[in-house]
């Protein structure tokens, strides 16, 4: 308990001086590793101070400078990123030793928003894990919600700047329509252009949108006493109708099952009341 202690104050001490990088990273990969349900306050704590921070103090140190390995699937990762993804790969097995990660990465949306797509299969993969399993606390099932929320935060953010990026081309063909230059000519590029395709489907597609709207719909259906008894639960259905919303998203198929196991569990527990 004491040492985690310290490491909020050497944070905050990071946060305030200019420190050596190789000092930085061996707290903040021993914060990473520090797991115990007794000091989690504390690390916690002392990752949300330190976090901002990192991408200042390291810039784009190399990640081959650092402990996380080469074959770790972080090309093109910051080292203070590449730990985050080397301690959830080593212990993807174990999720109390990553809840604590999880809930960096969801705290965190600004700061893990130009990294979403390499942390993105991962944070998906994890939820099931989070709320269905006989393992599932309310814990961690809130954690499930805050990362599909974190999905919603991260492309609300690709709208903005898609919306600012179009707004700058818009910009740019009024200046070139005043000065009588074409937008080939200012970017020097002839014939027909490709579009590139939409950052929110790379980010969002199709099936992974089925699997959070499935996840969803199983803890609202299947676990009804976590949907009923819970203050999760309206957060759960809020969450259900901006996946589902036809203005944002296309239709999706969804699989009727879910309701029916319901209502025979719900039918069959009015059943036993009765008798």
């Amino acid at each position: 308990m004491i040492k985690n202690a310290s490491y909020v104050l050497v944070a905050q001490f990071i946060a305030a001086f200019d420190t050596p990088p190789k000092i930085i990273l061996q707290a903040y990969s021993t914060l990473l590793k520090a797991h115990q349900v007794e000091s989690r306050f504390l690390v916690r704590q002392a990752l949300d101070v330190l976090l901002p921070v990192l991408p200042l103090r390291l810039g784009q140190h190399s990640a081959a400078t650092s402990a996380a390995p080469a074959d770790a699937g972080g090309a093109g990762l910051p080292a203070w990123a590449m730990l985050v993804k080397r301690i959830l790969i080593d212990n993807s097995a174990s999720l109390a030793h990553t809840t604590h990660v999880y809930q960096l990465i969801a705290g965190h949306p600004e700061i893990f928003f130009p990294y979403r797509t390499q942390f993105a299969s991962t944070l998906v993969g994890v939820l099931q894990k989070m709320c269905l399993t006989h393992s599932a606390t309310s814990e961690t099932r809130t954690l499930a919600l805050d990362i599909m929320e974190l999905f919603l935060k991260w492309d609300d953010m690709l709208d903005s700047d898609e919306g600012a990026a179009n707004d700058a081309g818009g910009l740019s063909s009024s200046r070139a329509q005043t000065t009588g230059t074409s937008m080939e000519d200012q970017m020097g590029v002839t014939g027909t252009t490709t579009s590139a395709p939409s950052t929110s489907d790379a980010l969002l597609p199709e099936a992974r949108r089925e699997t959070i709207v499935g996840l969803l719909l199983r803890m609202l259906c299947l676990v009804f006493d976590f949907a009923l008894k819970t203050t999760l639960g309206p957060r759960a259905l809020d969450l259900l109708s901006r996946y589902l919303d036809a203005s944002r998203w296309p239709p999706m198929h969804l699989r009727l099952t879910f309701f029916e196991r319901s209502i025979q569990q719900i039918e069959a527990q009015g059943m036993n009341q009765q008798l």
